[in-house]
């Protein structure tokens, strides 16, 4: 092992090397161990083997000028060791994304906090913060502003000022009076606004927009919202920044143990939970986060359905997937 061959091989001949080491010059297939029967200088050949077999050619796995890898490639465990095996050690990559989240809510109070009437702890947050540092971004939560004008625009500021690549605000999004996120963001720079409001349950006020080059999104505040609309809108732009294609997340399929309905003029997100091929679907509030937890993921009604019937077919996509 570590050197070359040992000798040759002529026909009628067999030589015995070890596993992984090179191939003699002249022989055809190699026969392991386990399957050759030996009596002396005899060998008997105990399966049927065909020219080629248990033998790795050279340029079987990257041929010579070959391009192993494009740019937006994910590093994942098995590129780690390709490269590694054509001796890259240091690879020019992409920085880590930016992300820039902002909570809003005079109702809000620390984690650590007893809440009183009419409050609630900030675990919108952490959960954001989770799932973009899962996809390798670098969040950097500027904590809860008041529903305030003046505080909105100055955690704006904050946000610019801190080189993020995207600005994320949660809650604030809708259209009352208490809602800045939209004022904020066109006065954010141009062209601003590109939609506000998507054809989407849950999350329907959802805010997408471009301010002078940094994408900016106003999440809905309640927690089931704030989850669907990250992972269906700001995890996929933020892969397609880093040029990458996002990666498909691993499916859940079942069928449905009861019917659903839906408002046919939104894509509806339901969250469920799957036993075997048995999908309970978790019709709730999308303020209800401990239905989220109790939940695989969620399946999609596409637009255009009011009802699936029990026993469709349905997909599930985690919430949470490891990518």
């Amino acid at each position: 092992m570590g050197e070359g061959a040992p000798g040759a091989v002529s026909a009628g001949h067999a030589l015995k090397i070890h596993t992984g080491g090179p191939v003699p010059d002249g022989a055809e297939v190699v026969l392991p161990h386990e399957n050759a029967l030996r009596d002396g200088d005899w060998i008997e050949v105990g399966s049927a083997l065909a020219a080629g077999d248990n033998v790795i050619a050279i340029g079987e796995d990257v041929r010579a000028g070959e391009r192993v890898m494009k740019a937006g490639t994910i590093l994942r465990e098995a590129e780690i060791a390709g490269l590694a095996s054509l001796g890259h050690a240091r690879i020019t990559v992409r920085s880590r994304l930016r992300v820039a989240l902002i909570s809003s809510g005079d109702e809000l109070v620390p984690i650590t906090a007893m809440p009183r009437l009419g409050q609630v702890r900030a675990s919108n947050g952490v959960m954001l913060a989770a799932r973009l540092s899962a996809i390798g971004a670098r969040v950097n939560d500027l904590g809860v502003v008041a529903d305030d004008a003046g505080a909105f625009a100055d955690a704006a500021r904050r946000a610019r000022a801190s080189g993020a690549d995207a600005i994320v605000f949660i809650a604030g999004s809708s259209a009352s009076e208490r809602d800045h996120a939209p004022a904020t963001i066109r006065a954010m720079g141009a062209p601003g606004i590109l939609t506000h409001g998507v054809a989407f349950r849950p999350g329907k006020p959802l805010i997408l927009a471009l301010c002078d080059g940094i994408p900016v999104f106003g999440l809905p505040g309640n927690p089931i919202s704030a989850l669907m609309t990250a992972q269906r809108f700001l995890v996929p732009t933020l892969w397609h920044m880093l040029g990458a294609r996002a990666p498909r997340p691993g499916t859940l399929r079942g069928h449905l143990v009861r019917g659903v309905r839906s408002p046919a003029a939104l894509e509806h997100w339901i969250p469920a939970r799957i036993e075997g091929d048995e999908v309970t679907a978790i019709v709730t509030k999308s303020n209800l986060i401990f239905n989220a937890v109790r939940a695989e993921g969620a399946f999609c009604v596409p637009i255009g359905v009011d009802r699936l019937e029990a026993g469709s077919m349905v997909e599930i996509v985690p919430f949470f997937p490891q990518a």
